[in-house]
């Protein structure tokens, strides 16, 4: 500051000086322009000594922010880069990463608009709902060999099929086998090939109850590349009893009586012979009279399986013990749709049939959810329109509704436009005949009242990450203990008989929930290293969703606005300063 003001001061005195000496020169040519080039050339020449400068905007985008997950390649590291991670394991892998406690860290300096970019697999749920909204660039790793999808049901009744069904992907030059075992043997096995991403299906009849542990394994040649758990509860049968309601004996009835007898199904059935007389039939149930339906009738059976005519037909009092016995009991009713063209007001209600004039009945392969594709049949061209209030149970290969359910009451109501699976029967396809007739069953099932029903809301529940398990009571559950330890549980506060609770698994397998009010649950926890792929597929599923969303926050690569000082060249003082000296010099040279 002092040379500032000293360079002021002396060029002030210098100028002063300078326009004195021109002014008390002899000669009075030029003066004015004289004085004024004087002034200039001091200007110029404090300009060169005084350090002048100007202010500017000029834009950066700052230094960025790795953030290393699992999975990263280190190659896609940058050095100059600031380097992070939430992950210990990571942080051991590459300790020049800086551990950080949570994702907020990453934003709250001052260099919080640097963009930050993610390495590896991604970030977990929590971390995301940590980061509120700020948005990341995202370059995820190539999946490893494994498993990408996966899906088998935990629970299955004695005597039913267990299927498991995924994806695998092998990117290696060598195919591989994938076996299901259980109890220590093989139970089914398919093979994977080279270079693939394959779909496959596994299946097996389990042979006891109670919980167990069935392995997916993943071999080449003698070598074990893989092994992941299945945990799975077989639970005993009870006797679940169908009434059916036939108009005439027809080959669908004759059969189903069949499948559903030796499968360990109460049946009794109903035919109509002439007004007023009926068939009846009995296999594994007691005979009672099946004349007159009642409500003390009904209420002995779990589902009723009814062709639309006959339902149509029965007697004012009939359909309103069926009606009641669905919607206050929990009833279960199958319709069959026929040629009956007269709808009844409640019974068709959900359910609008749309008939193809001028087509014939053709091949299709049915779908349903969960199970897949069957085996084609041959299907009417009767379609059931989908509707808001109904879920579709089955449908072909071109979208179209053959059998779909919507709940009256406390009950279920399905509608089937399926009039021929007998023939797979026919032809020796009881699985396929049996995969429509379960599905179909399962849904309609007249459900036992429970005291609580749990599920497990995480999937792939691993040690030390949170698991949300729900529970839905007609009275509040209140603590439980889980493994012995006490969990306290949170209300839901849009359903008033749904609670909560979190709880971080510290060993892996089998989870015990013990409450006040109702038999223990059981569920399985895996280890930190089980189904990998499945697990990173999952990751950068959820956040390439993340980052969708916030598109619109997207400010990662914007431009950084900031001012600074910017000094003058000191060439355009000097250029100034060699005019007004040359001027000068050649004035009292040629001109005075």
């Amino acid at each position: 500051m002092t040379w500032n003001i000293t360079t002021i001061i002396v060029c002030a005195l210098l100028a002063l000086w300078s326009v004195y000496r021109e002014y008390i020169r002899v000669s009075k040519k030029h003066l004015l322009v004289r004085i004024i080039a004087v002034a200039l050339a001091v200007l110029a020449l404090g300009c060169l000594v005084y350090p002048l400068t100007y202010t500017t905007n000029h834009s950066t985008t700052g230094k960025s922010k790795i953030l290393l997950t699992e999975g990263f390649d280190k190659d896609s590291i940058n050095s100059t880069d600031s380097i992070f991670t939430l992950d210990q394991a990571v942080h051991q892998q590459y300790p020049k990463a800086k551990l950080l406690a949570d994702a907020t860290e990453l934003f709250v300096d001052t260099l919080h608009q640097s963009p930050v970019r993610v390495l590896g697999f991604g970030l977990d749920e929590i971390s995301l709902k940590q980061l509120a909204n700020h948005p990341f660039n995202f370059s995820p790793s190539r999946l490893p060999d494994g498993f990408t999808a996966i899906n088998w049901p935990q629970h299955v009744k004695a005597g039913q099929t267990f299927t498991v069904q995924g994806v695998y992907q092998n990117t290696s030059a060598k195919a591989l086998k994938l076996a299901l075992n259980g109890l220590h043997t093989g139970l089914d096995s398919v093979s994977i090939p080279a270079n693939s991403n394959t779909p496959f299906t596994l299946k097996t009849s389990p042979k006891s109850n109670g919980r167990s542990v069935y392995n997916l394994t993943v071999l080449s040649g003698k070598d074990t590349l893989q092994t992941e758990s299945l945990p799975l509860t077989v639970e005993p049968t009870q006797l679940v009893k169908v009434l059916i309601l036939s108009s005439s004996p027809d080959f669908e009835t004759k059969f189903l009586k069949q499948w559903l007898g030796s499968n360990g199904y109460g049946v009794a059935a109903r035919s109509n012979i002439t007004k007023g007389k009926f068939g009846q039939d009995y296999l594994n149930i007691d005979k009672v009279d099946l004349a007159h339906l009642s409500t003390g009738l009904l209420a002995k059976f779990d589902i009723v399986v009814g062709d639309l005519s006959v339902l149509n037909a029965l007697s004012p009092a009939e359909g309103s013990a069926l009606q009641q016995e669905i919607a206050q009991k929990g009833l279960g009713l199958i319709v069959r749709a026929d040629s009956s063209d007269k709808k009844s007001n409640w019974l068709q209600s959900d359910f609008r049939v749309e008939h193809q004039t001028g087509k014939q009945a053709a091949p299709s392969a049915l779908i349903i959810p969960g199970k897949g594709k069957t085996a084609k049949l041959n299907i009417d061209p009767d379609f059931i329109i989908a509707q808001r209030n109904t879920q579709t149970l089955i449908s072909d290969e071109h979208n179209h509704q053959l059998a779909a359910v919507a709940l009256n009451g406390s009950g279920k109501i399905i509608f089937s436009t399926l009039h021929n699976t007998y023939s797979w029967m026919l032809a020796g396809n009881q699985t396929d005949y049996t995969a429509v007739w379960s599905a179909l069953l399962d849904k309609a099932l007249r459900k036992s009242a429970a005291t609580e029903n749990w599920s497990v809301k995480t999937s792939l529940p691993k040690i030390g990450e949170p698991v949300e398990v729900v529970t839905e009571s007609a009275a509040p559950v209140g603590a439980v203990k889980i493994n012995q330890e006490m969990v306290y549980p949170a209300q839901n506060p849009l359903v008033p008989f749904q609670q909560s609770f979190t709880y971080w698994p510290s060993a892996y397998g089998w989870q015990q929930i013990t409450s006040s009010n109702g038999k223990p649950y059981w569920w399985y926890v895996w280890q930190k290293g089980d189904w990998r792929t499945l697990s990173a597929a999952g990751k950068i599923a959820l956040n390439r969703k993340y980052i969708g969303n916030n598109l619109g926050n997207n400010t990662v690569t914007k431009q950084i606005q900031q001012k600074s000082h910017v000094p003058v060249p000191k060439i355009y003082f000097f250029i100034l300063f060699l005019m007004a000296a040359t001027f000068l010099w050649a004035e009292s040279k040629f001109f005075s």
